[in-house]
């Protein structure tokens, strides 16, 4: 029995060890900068530095680059050369994707150089919306040419309030350039970097300005003189209250028609050339509309009313002024689950609502809750088990809202296998688990097997029942239980020559002759049950075996007696012998006999 203890427990060992290895093979890296670090964080500087030694050497001459390709791109569109424009652009957004991943490799993005990669960040978006502004207006122009010769007033009109939209961008894009003249200038200069194309760049900005401005004055005043006059008996009209407005803030837009069938008209309404409504007139032919300002940028804007299709309004200005930005987290709730944040979010006008909050942990943002109409945000992030930094940012160049960002807190994620996020979204993970349950199955499996057939094999006629609730006996029964008979037609033990050495030992050495006698019969019953190794059995362990079998009383005295005589100082009498020689036969019989019914 301790044998197939010992086989179990190798076979357990064996599959905990292999499942523990296939955890492990999902993820083989044995060593990395990022597994060297307490936290995000932290670095090793022993293993950083032999890693980025290679991308630092490269950085000042890639951000000497990012400091030329602009001017690059606003030359050619100053003279017109749109297609050449877009390749350089593409040059210049690979170059600042390369800035952006060295930044991150580095663990620069609260340097200047991160300072650098953000106006940078902030140049690419402006140079990207100037070269669609630019190749749109180079469009208008052919159209203008079209339209003007087709002699259709609706369509020229058309295209001359779009041009004055695109100017209004491309001045306040202009705005947005010079402004970050001076901090990127500043930080070139500490870094010891050449800004003197970046600087000229400014001015051919201002020349494309100037340029496009005299286009849309050309083409407005080609609008009044030269366009034909209009067919229809309809004149529509447009004013705007007020014409400075904030974030969320409402602009009236009002007008009249006149003409011929006033009531009940449509009239659209466009804000930079895009439609943003529609309105019916009353009966008088007057219209409101009611503008809120939203996912627009600030600075001047256009605005004009359209009846179908055919009658335009004049065009009406606003503007849309930045608003500064209050940001404010509380302290993050540490839970068994995660960690839990909120806070809100304020305008110089009041709470901002609708817009994207960034929940960042060690600079990674992890979640983007909307604020309510009271500016409140919350949400619930899983962050790994360790000490975390986390804070708000509030950023959207779509909104005429500021940039802002709270403080920042320090946090420690106690571990916990609940805490960790993501195990069964791996299918690595779950690959090693799964074949982990096979191994450990088929290592159970395999032990059962095992000792299943290291069992003794048992035939039926051999096997009596047992009522329900009877246990087995830990001790073989006394010398007084009675002998039980083997039944008719009983065979004699095989060979007499064990009875006859028996009979001859006894004179002489009586246990010597009860050890010849009982080895007679634990063969037999080897034989019989199939035992492997009977000599390794104990009397009272071959006893067990047969616990379930009807010759377990004769065999349970037999085996009583016979330690009483070979292990002890017993010496049989006559009667004692031949009922050594009696319990022999009688387990014969019930082997042999039961076999032959």
């Amino acid at each position: 029995m301790r044998r197939y203890i010992l086989w179990t427990l190798a076979l357990a060992l064996t599959a905990g060890i292999i499942f523990l290895v296939l955890l492990q093979s999902a993820s083989p890296l044995l060593y990395s900068a990022e597994y060297d670090a307490f936290t995000k964080r932290h670095a090793n500087p022993a293993v950083l530095k032999p890693i980025g030694q290679d991308n630092a050497d490269g950085l000042l001459p890639l951000m000497s680059d990012l400091l030329d390709t602009p001017g690059t791109v606003i030359v050619n569109l100053e003279y017109g050369d749109v297609d050449i424009a877009r390749q350089d652009l593409e040059e210049f957004r690979q170059l600042s994707q390369s800035l952006d991943s060295l930044v991150i490799n580095l663990d620069m993005s609260e340097s200047e150089v991160g300072d650098f990669r953000r106006m940078n960040q902030k140049n690419l978006q402006i140079l990207s919306e100037l070269v669609e502004s630019t190749a749109r207006l180079e469009e208008l122009n052919t159209l203008e040419i079209r339209f003007r010769d087709a002699r259709d007033p609706a369509s020229l009109t058309s295209i001359t309030y779009e041009g004055e939209s695109l100017r209004n961008q491309v001045s306040q894009l202009y705005t947005e350039y010079r402004s970050q003249e001076e901090p990127l200038v500043s930080i070139s200069e500490n870094l010891e970097l050449d800004t003197t194309g970046y600087e000229e760049s400014q001015d051919h900005f201002e020349q494309i300005v100037k340029k496009i401005g005299d286009e849309q004055e050309n083409r407005m005043y080609t609008l009044q003189t030269q366009a034909p006059p209009d067919s229809n008996s309809f004149h529509l009209t447009i004013s705007l209250t007020p014409r400075e407005a904030a974030f969320h803030e409402t602009i009236r837009m009002r007008g009249f028609l006149s003409g011929d069938e006033i009531e009940g008209q449509e009239i659209d309404i466009f804000v930079d050339t895009k439609k943003t409504g529609s309105v019916f007139t009353d009966s008088r032919g007057n219209w409101e509309y009611r503008y809120r300002v939203g996912a627009i940028a600030p600075g001047r804007h256009t605005s004009f009313s359209v009846f179908s299709n055919s009658t335009f309004s004049g065009i009406a200005s606003f503007n849309v002024m930045r608003e500064n930005t209050f940001l404010s987290l509380s302290e993050p709730i540490v839970t068994g689950k995660g960690l839990s944040c909120s806070g809100r979010l304020f305008s110089d006008s009041g709470p901002v609502d609708g817009v994207s909050i960034g929940l960042m942990i060690d600079g990674r943002r992890m979640s983007s809750p909307l604020t309510d109409g009271t500016g409140f945000f919350e949400a619930f992030l899983k962050p790994e088990p360790g000490d975390h930094q986390v804070w708000a940012v509030f950023s959207n160049p779509d909104v005429p809202l500021s940039e802002s960002q709270s403080r920042a807190y320090s946090v420690n994620i106690p571990p916990s296998l609940l805490q960790e996020p993501g195990f069964f979204d791996s299918w690595e993970n779950v690959l090693a688990l799964v074949l982990g349950i096979l191994v450990l199955a088929g290592a159970i499996i395999g032990a059962y097997a095992y000792i299943r057939r290291s069992r003794p094999h048992m035939p039926a006629f051999l096997r009596r029942s047992r009522t329900a609730g009877e246990d087995l006996p830990d001790t073989v029964a006394t010398p007084d239980t009675p002998i039980q008979e083997s039944g008719q037609n009983v065979p004699e033990p095989s060979g007499d020559d064990v009875f006859l050495a028996y009979s001859k030992a006894a004179d002489s050495n009586i246990r010597e002759a009860v050890h010849i006698l009982f080895s007679s019969v634990r063969d037999e019953i080897a034989g019989m049950l199939s035992l492997k190794k009977p000599l390794s059995l104990t009397p009272r362990e071959i006893c067990r075996k047969c616990s379930n079998l009807p010759l377990f009383a004769d065999l349970s005295t037999f085996v009583r007696l016979y330690e009483s005589i070979r292990y002890g100082v017993k010496i049989p009498d006559e009667k004692e012998r031949q009922s050594f020689i009696d319990l022999a036969r009688a387990i014969h019989g019930s082997l042999f006999g039961g076999q032959r019914e």
